[in-house]
């Protein structure tokens, strides 16, 4: 009931005419043409949606008047934030990607550093692909919760239940080496999860 994210799709002309259109086909139609070019730029993508997506939702951008977000960083109305093509180039080289087996519960299954200055902000996300048949009723999603750590204590988590996304943006207020963290507690799908993660770094 929320989108993943925002794109523009407001008074975009038409090629070679003085017509303008308006409206999410339109924002869906850029989307989808953007999506085809990093798919040629990027052919590793191509066949892996669930590493996409944590690669887009890393490196939108939040709207600063959307402040509310939801328990797994999404806000209801603006999701992970407007997508830039640079900033998804840029976070393209980031990525991890980790198959966790059926029965692994209750378990790190994920510890990524990154050096960060005081002022710094990153932005995170996960996303994973359980079962993902395309039936609603098949589909199931276990419970991985992210966190990032500074000296051994936990600065910003995420604790969305039975989610397959999160987001977390941070402004270090230290210098360092921080972790970012995946924490699977709970495996409902009984198989094994193709889990990616990806961030950006300003």
């Amino acid at each position: 009931n929320k989108p993943n994210l925002v794109v523009c799709g407001a008074s975009l002309r038409i090629p070679n005419t003085t017509f303008t259109i308006s409206g999410t086909s339109v924002a869906c139609a850029v989307m989808t043409g953007t999506i085809a070019l990093l798919f040629e730029k990027y052919p590793y993508l191509v066949g892996k949606p669930g590493l996409t997506m944590a690669i887009l939702n890393a490196s939108c951008v939040y709207f600063p008047t959307y402040t509310s977000r939801d328990a797994n960083g999404y806000h209801d109305q603006t999701g992970a934030g407007n997508f830039l093509y640079d900033r998804f180039c840029q976070a393209y080289p980031t990525f991890s990607a980790i198959t966790t087996p059926a029965s692994e519960s209750n378990a790190q299954i994920l510890n990524r550093q990154v050096v960060m200055s005081a002022g710094q902000t990153i932005k995170v996300a996960y996303f994973s692909i359980v079962n993902a048949t395309g039936d609603k009723d098949e589909t199931r999603f276990s419970d991985i919760d992210m966190r990032i750590m500074y000296n051994g204590q936990m600065v910003v988590h995420r604790t969305s239940t039975i989610d397959n996304v999160e987001v977390i943006e941070y402004t270090a207020t230290s210098s360092g080496l921080h972790e970012i963290q995946l924490q699977k507690y709970l495996s409902e799908a009984g198989i094994e999860e193709d889990v990616y993660l990806a961030y950006y770094l300003s």
